[in-house]
């Protein structure tokens, strides 16, 4: 017979509970080690989620939501993995797993997004305005469908703010959620919010750079942490012009995201932002967008202008961006005077103001003043289709920095573009409202020279009610 001490008896308790922990350690778990959503895009490739599992096997692992296509997961290790197969925006989702065994059963969830790396932002310019002033949208048939009317939710500037992996808790960066690509601080700048900037180069008290140290500093970022990249990304590098201009938003001044930019960026200390863009025929000469606001300069918020790579550094200052944005052209003639962009799903009119909507564009260019320009769209009946005066962000969207006079592809017909004419600049539908007065709108030019008046400048401003400027109008797939 077994005999027990009462000291033996003591232990019992302490016993059954180690036994009851062995059998909770059969219970299955299933963790993937990260809480914070992760975003992609269709340049991402070999993605993978391994998770940690404990337990007792065999175990049942299953997906209670379905994975986008071109994810699969396993369904013995639970490792997800794939690549995006989709070019447009899947929205923020998130993915739950189960697990379970014979003695119970436990759950994990994923969270990512997949971003549209060709996607374009509308102006965000809420509020409608004739020559001078505002007015309530569609109420002056002189001053018809302008951007503000028609924009779209999914639209909108999406930025997660002070975004932070768990393994580089330090590195602060800015997502844009949308093209799933990630932006750091502005020249040197730190820390969350970006606040601290200790590490800023200074000329005369303001910010500055040249072209080739704002490259070489994002190139650097990809040596931190041990050669792990600046916020574990290895694949940073001064933004193109049309990366900079998606961080634009025209209804404040300056025209620059308020998710976005920094407060300590005034504009006193930093005016310019550069870009990798150089000018075709002037390699000297970069793109660079400005940050500054006035009310009558054609200088302004929101224009994208060139400037000298090594003579002009004061005010000058950069952000760096990773991941990859935008395809190449993809266009459509639809043999019935349009044309689609297959990228973004607009309508182009393939003849401007003047000519004919005939497959050779007969005829020749006419300029309208805004007013005039906003009615010709809002009465062409084309194709069958409701046209009208497009937004600045949309008449960007199809401009082509690799190409010179005109900067865009040759689908749209080049007979169509005088060569030194101010009929290059096209007129959009929104208006700068920076100051009391709103006479000004943003036009788009389509020459890539670096000149005097239409090379430096490939958005620009100027008065609506005297400025005669050449009109292409779009409508929607």
């Amino acid at each position: 017979m077994f005999n027990c001490s009462k000291q033996d008896v003591s232990l019992l308790p302490s016993l059954l509970l180690l036994k009851n922990i062995n059998i909770d350690r059969r219970i299955p778990s299933i963790s993937y080690n990260y809480n914070t959503v992760r975003y992609y895009n269709y340049f991402d490739k070999d993605i993978k989620f391994v998770p940690v599992i404990n337990g007792s096997e065999p175990f049942r692992i299953s997906l209670q939501t379905p994975l986008p296509d071109g994810f699969v997961m396993d369904s013995k290790t639970g490792v997800i993995s794939g690549s995006p197969t989709s070019t447009k925006l899947i929205k923020e989702q998130t993915y739950k797993i189960s697990i379970s065994n014979s003695y119970g059963s436990a759950f994990s969830e994923i969270k990512f997004q997949i971003g549209q790396p060709d996607y374009y932002n509308e102006s965000r310019l809420d509020l409608c305005y004739n020559n001078t002033v505002e007015i309530p949208c569609g109420s002056d048939p002189n001053f018809p469908r302008q951007d503000a009317e028609f924009l779209k939710s999914d639209k909108a500037n999406d930025f997660h703010k002070n975004y932070t992996l768990e393994d580089f808790p330090n590195d602060f960066i800015f997502v844009d959620k949308n093209r799933a690509i990630s932006w750091s601080c502005a020249i040197g700048q730190k820390g969350k919010d970006c606040a601290d900037s200790s590490e800023v180069p200074l000329l005369s008290g303001n910010f500055s750079s040249t072209y080739e140290e704002a490259v070489n500093s994002c190139n650097a970022l990809n040596s931190k942490n041990l050669v792990k990249g600046y916020a574990g990304k290895k694949n940073w590098r001064l933004p193109e012009i049309y990366e900079l201009q998606t961080l634009l938003q025209y209804n404040k001044s300056p025209a620059l995201n308020n998710e976005f930019i920094s407060t300590s960026l005034p504009a006193s200390t930093c005016d310019k932002f550069w870009s990798n863009t150089s000018v075709n025929s002037n390699p000297s000469l970069a793109w660079v967008l400005d940050s500054i606001a006035t009310a009558s300069s054609i200088a302004g918020s929101g224009v994208s202008r060139t400037v000298n790579k090594t003579n002009d550094i004061s005010k000058s200052c950069y952000y760096c961006i990773s991941g990859q944005t935008f395809f190449k052209p993809n266009y459509t003639d639809n043999a019935d005077g349009t044309i689609l962009d297959n990228r973004t799903n607009l309508v182009w009119q393939k003849c401007p103001s003047g000519f004919n909507n005939d497959q050779s564009c007969s005829g020749s260019a006419i300029g309208l003043n805004w007013s005039n320009a906003l009615k010709y769209c809002a009465s062409l009946t084309l194709a069958n289709k409701s046209w009208r005066l497009p937004g600045v962000n949309e008449l960007l969207s199809i401009v082509d920095y690799t190409k010179n006079v005109p900067s865009i592809d040759p689908i749209f017909p080049i007979t169509t573009f005088p060569t030194t004419n101010p009929l290059l600049f096209f007129f959009t539908s929104t208006t700068q409202i920076s100051g009391t007065s709103k006479a000004r709108a943003y036009l788009t030019s389509f020459q890539n020279l670096g000149g005097i008046f239409g090379g430096t400048n490939q958005t620009t401003i100027l008065i609506k009610s005297n400025s005669l400027r050449s009109v292409r109008c779009v409508s929607d797939k």
